[in-house]
């Protein structure tokens, strides 16, 4: 499959975007221009590690991890990510109110949707098993599915009277012309 074909390809970028996609691809800094990610699943990552090794000046090795259980904890900082997840879930939950009004209730639910997408594209998408007895992913999941549930109705009344005040503003140029 050829660059053009491929979904997952990567496009040109500068330094710091090339280091955000590392990042989001779940690679992590081991050293100095040095970066190492678990090869789950296993066809993606080696997939992952053609594209950076064709775009960049380095090369890739598969091999065996040769670190203990608590470096590679350290090396995602999976107890900060757990961590972190739970005072988010605390924090949506605490949004669960009733919203002033609909447009105040739209604005409210691109808050905390943004903070959500940001926390999980710093998820670097290990198995479950790496993850053992944390929750913290699924404790944020579930307090923002509550908070949608909650919220999403009083801000679809919000859009819908945007659509509605669009429709009557082009309704009323179409008579016009």
């Amino acid at each position: 499959m050829d660059d053009a074909d491929n979904p997952f390809a990567i496009a040109p970028r500068t330094e710091r975007e090339a280091l955000a996609s590392l990042w989001f691809d779940a690679w992590r800094p081991v050293g100095p221009s040095v970066f190492a990610r678990p090869a789950w699943p296993c066809p993606w990552a080696e997939d992952s590690a053609r594209q950076y090794a064709a775009h960049a000046p380095g090369f890739c090795v598969r091999g065996f991890w040769v670190a203990g259980p608590v470096e590679f904890a350290a090396l995602y900082d999976l107890r900060g990510l757990d961590s972190e997840r739970s005072r988010l879930s605390a924090w949506i939950g605490r949004r669960c109110v009733s919203a002033k009004s609909p447009q105040a209730a739209f604005v409210e639910r691109l808050k905390v949707g943004r903070r959500v997408a940001q926390l999980i594209g710093h998820d670097p998408r290990l198995p479950p098993a790496v993850w053992g007895s944390r929750r913290g992913m699924h404790e944020m999941v579930d307090a923002f599915r509550r908070f949608e549930n909650h919220l999403a109705p009083q801000a679809r009344k919000f859009m819908d009277k945007c659509i509605d005040g669009r429709q009557a503003v082009n309704i009323g140029l179409a008579r016009k012309i």
